[in-house]
């Protein structure tokens, strides 16, 4: 449950790819992976709306050259059990502060948008969260004091961010 896409070391992959010019992933190795093609998860894959053995394109991303503002400082996620019986039961209580500690410690690093689902084993279960909104860092700001958070719009920030 690791959230990123594979590829094979042979290729030496870069961090960060967009695969179909929209969806952002980090990336891992993993030998199992044949050059030239990608592993994904079946989240990953309703997601993106593709089957198993279906082309993908695939290109490198750079989220600094992207936008210098790329890191998160807000993430608002909804958050459910994968299994559905668990769903029928009632509500499921959480400890936020300790699912949000882990959270961060788990997927640092990890590019999130807007509308993206990641899988995430808590207390013994696993959870689908789904980002509903990401609010970046100014970076600007942290030179000339404390960090303002910028609002998602089309000019200051986009709808996907790093997380630190």
């Amino acid at each position: 449950l690791t959230n990123r896409v594979y590829l094979s070391p042979q290729t030496a992959p870069p961090e960060y790819v967009r695969v179909n010019e929209r969806y952002l992933f980090r990336t891992a190795t993993d030998p199992a992976i044949p050059a030239g093609e990608l592993g994904l998860s079946n989240v990953q894959r309703s997601h993106l709306m593709v089957g198993l053995g279906e082309r993908v394109a695939v290109e490198p991303f750079d989220p600094p050259a992207v936008t210098p503002n790329c890191y998160i400082d807000v993430l608002t996620v909804q958050v459910e059990p994968i299994r559905k019986s668990a769903r029928r039961s009632g509500p499921v209580v959480l400890d936020a502060d300790r699912l949000a500690e882990l959270f961060r410690e788990h997927f640092v690093g990890l590019v999130f948008a807007v509308g993206q689902p990641v899988i995430m084993e808590f207390g013994g279960a696993n959870y689908r969260f789904d980002v509903l909104s990401v609010n970046n860092l100014d970076v600007d700001t942290l030179k000339h004091g404390p960090p303002k958070v910028l609002k998602p719009t089309s000019s200051t920030s986009p709808e996907w961010g790093v997380l630190l």
